[in-house]
């Protein structure tokens, strides 16, 4: 079956970033299954595997905006520093995880149920600058991708 819009694909990966060093790879929590045009995959690599047979293998460069956009100066935010109290346990270019809670007068659907990643890009007296845009957002990486499985989702 050719990989088209709408089919479930289960994939090996790896992703490198401009340095070359490895970000990410399906070795780490298996092979990744999503259905083609769910958005759930950086669009450069849903274009390059439409069309593919199973069993098929790339080796892609991809710009920011095919990758992970480019940087969103719109998710980059300044937390005074009493709402993050644990700022001297951290220091800039550090990631942080974040977990939200529902404050008064907010429903539990309007916050996140898994925790946000946040690179701390600066820590003053007055407050901690966040950066929640993907790590590699506005870089050139590389993806190696394997097709492993392809069905009508």
């Amino acid at each position: 079956m050719k990989i088209e819009e709408g089919a479930l694909v289960r994939l090996e990966y790896q992703v490198f970033d401009a340095s070359g060093e490895l970000f990410e790879s399906s070795e780490e929590g298996g092979p990744v299954e999503t259905v083609l045009g769910s958005g759930e995959l950086p669009a450069g690599i849903e274009n390059a595997l439409a069309g593919l047979d199973v069993g098929a293998e790339l080796n892609l460069t991809l710009a920011g905006d095919d990758a992970f956009g480019q940087i969103d100066p719109s998710r980059i935010e300044t937390v005074p520093r009493a709402e993050f109290p644990e700022a001297d346990n951290f220091t800039v270019g550090e990631s942080v995880e974040l977990v939200f809670e529902a404050e008064e007068g907010e429903s539990a659907d309007e916050v996140p149920d898994d925790p946000i990643t946040a690179l701390i890009i600066e820590i003053n007296p007055e407050a901690v600058v966040l950066d929640f845009n993907h790590p590699l957002a506005g870089q050139e990486v590389r993806v190696a991708v394997k097709v492993l499985a392809c069905e009508t989702a």
